[in-house]
């Protein structure tokens, strides 16, 4: 039970066997302490910045890019390789060898001897050699209907239509992405009292920094194939588009073997459920309280499942 301090009767959070079942787990969706939001305001209150320092592509789109992110106190830079596949190539099993972007989240500012070494190693992922000055390894594949339905539209000058990308959402999706002490990088106690105390904020640094590379990707190819004609991709079409993950199988074996874990994680949502369950509706809130709940309706609206069963849950 938890009091409050409005005469109200007293909240009881909800029964574990009622929060824990996993066809309530399995539709949960983001909230304001999800990991990539809380990482968002800490880079937004901390005023981190993040700059493309290389950018070494050919004119198909193959090179490296690096991009650099300074806190207050560290420098960390995402380094991305993109290759040249064939078609069948392109598999977002665990068992693929090759995929259109592979990138790494390393501490400090590469040298070209460094940056060289992770060239001959970052795009073998799991058969590579890295050193702990890598925090984080992993790999996408982009959306081939998105990524050239972007780049042709934005040579020719207009805009992408809104409902193939909201039917996808993403220009790239990752398939795997390490952290962790994984093959030969950083362990997770090397990321205690750091920019990336918290769970898996490493990871979703990464992955932010990577949707962003996806937009300066699709604006450069376009700019190439369109010259003076091409325009830049609306910014509300950029602010949409977030980031795929083709899987989430090794979330599974980590959710059994960290118990205490995941404990914390949703003992903070219901927290936090409480805290805002406990919040008065009154005249001058309600309005604010009709517009979240129309944005969020707006929402799953919108949120394209192909999945029967998980649709009727959502």
């Amino acid at each position: 039970m938890r009091a409050n301090d409005m005469g109200q009767k007293p909240l009881a959070f909800r029964m574990p066997s009622e929060i824990m079942k996993p066809e309530r787990l399995g539709a949960m969706h983001q909230t304001r302490i999800s990991f990539v939001r809380s990482l968002l305001r800490k880079v937004t209150r901390e005023n981190w910045s993040i700059e493309a320092s290389l950018w070494d592509m050919n004119d198909q789109g193959f090179g490296t890019s690096v991009y650099t992110v300074t806190t207050p106190a560290n420098t960390y830079q995402l380094v991305v390789f993109s290759n040249a596949i064939e078609d069948h190539q392109r598999c977002d099993r665990v068992i693929a060898e090759k995929w259109d972007v592979t990138f790494a989240l390393v501490r400090g500012t590469l040298s070209d001897d460094e940056l060289e070494r992770l060239r001959q190693n970052v795009p073998l992922q799991e058969a590579g050699r890295n050193s702990t000055q890598v925090l984080v390894l992993a790999r996408a594949n982009k959306s081939v209907r998105v990524f050239e339905h972007i780049i042709a539209s934005l040579a020719e000058g207009k805009q992408p239509d809104g409902d193939v990308l909201a039917n996808v959402g993403y220009i790239l999706r990752t398939t795997a992405v390490y952290g962790n002490g994984k093959f030969g990088i950083a362990d997770f106690e090397a990321l205690e009292n750091s920019d990336f105390e918290s769970s898996f904020s490493a990871q979703m640094c990464a992955v932010y920094v990577l949707r962003q590379f996806s937009l300066d990707w699709v604006h450069y190819l376009s700019e190439l194939r369109g010259g003076d004609k091409s325009v830049a991709l609306d910014p509300l079409l950029q602010r949409y588009l977030g980031v795929g993950n083709a899987t989430g199988l090794g979330m599974a074996p980590y959710l059994l073997r960290h118990p205490c874990v995941v404990d914390q994680w949703i003992t903070q949502r219901e927290h936090a459920l409480m805290s805002v369950l406990e919040q008065p509706v009154n005249t001058e809130s309600a309005p604010q309280l009709i517009r979240f709940l129309s944005k969020a309706a707006t929402h799953f609206s919108q949120v394209v499942t192909i999945d029967d069963d998980q649709r009727e849950k959502t």
